[in-house]
């Protein structure tokens, strides 16, 4: 699997803050459910944290799928937008201010969705249909509602606060790794 990463600072208000954007994250189907790519990714969040400690530090990325969206709940406690919670006006004004930083026009923070004039890729149609199985889970449902356009590649912008509290406990030590001795 493969991923892009960029970490950039934000003034919101007035106040400094830093996103990690991770775009372009491919997985072959054959290693779906290891832990290598979000292990590094966590080891690059807490290398990040380590070096800024007191700035708010944020991940967002666009979701074009119902996989993507599920893989937060598993790592955090707490990210925007979610089926089970309001997205609170600070961290609404976060996902547009970093999502309209970087896709200007594209974005439609109405919906929270960035949505490409031209392709710029999107699962194959044998991938991109939701499995039954998981088609009434409340995760996917809400994606799916949120996002209707992610069969042609279109993203559902999300974050979640990069903080220790908010990692769940096995995602923990790879970040704790990244403090501790970078990446």
């Amino acid at each position: 699997g493969f991923s892009t990463a960029a970490v950039t600072d934000h003034l919101l208000n007035g106040e400094a803050v830093q996103s990690i954007y991770s775009g372009d994250t491919i997985v072959d189907h054959r290693f779906w459910g290891q832990q290598a790519l979000p292990a590094a990714f966590l080891r690059l969040a807490g290398h990040c944290r380590a070096l800024s400690p007191d700035l708010p530090l944020y991940w967002y990325f666009l979701v074009t799928s119902e996989r993507s969206y599920r893989f937060l709940r598993v790592y955090f406690e707490t990210f925007f937008p979610a089926h089970d919670r309001e997205t609170p006006s600070r961290d609404k004004a976060l996902i547009d201010l970093f999502t309209g930083e970087r896709f200007g026009d594209l974005y439609d923070p109405a919906r929270g969705v960035v949505s490409f004039t031209q392709s710029q890729g999107y699962l194959r149609n044998d991938w991109v249909e939701i499995p039954e199985k998981v088609r009434d889970k409340p995760d996917v449902r809400f994606f799916a509602e949120q996002n209707p356009g992610y069969v042609r590649g279109d993203g559902l912008s999300v974050m979640t606060e990069l903080t220790w509290d908010n990692l769940r406990q096995f995602a923990k030590p790879p970040f704790r790794k990244g403090m501790e001795d970078g990446i």
